[in-house]
């Protein structure tokens, strides 16, 4: 029983028709499954598109990077401000 990447069909007919190790993908319509040849070709007279699985690979995220910490500005003393009045 090989691994498969099922579209085009339900999780519930994978099931119906003995798909083993059922998983659902963060795609939407996307399907894993272990199926026999004979599994494989009752999915595909049904219209769904069912290929091998080539490379397993984990969902890595990227690290996240913080942005550098700026210390405000030293305050300054200003000079005094003078007006005219009238």
């Amino acid at each position: 029983m090989a691994r498969f990447v099922i579209s085009g069909i339900s999780e519930e007919t994978v099931r119906s028709i003995g798909g083993t190790g059922i998983k659902r993908a963060n795609k939407p319509n996307l399907i894993f499954a272990g199926l026999s040849d004979a599994q494989k070709s009752a999915l595909i007279k049904q219209g769904a598109s069912v290929r091998p699985v080539k490379k397993v690979s984990p969902l890595v995220s990227p690290p996240t990077v913080s942005p550098p910490i700026v210390s405000p500005p030293i305050p300054q003393e200003a000079l005094p401000m003078y007006t005219r009045t009238r």
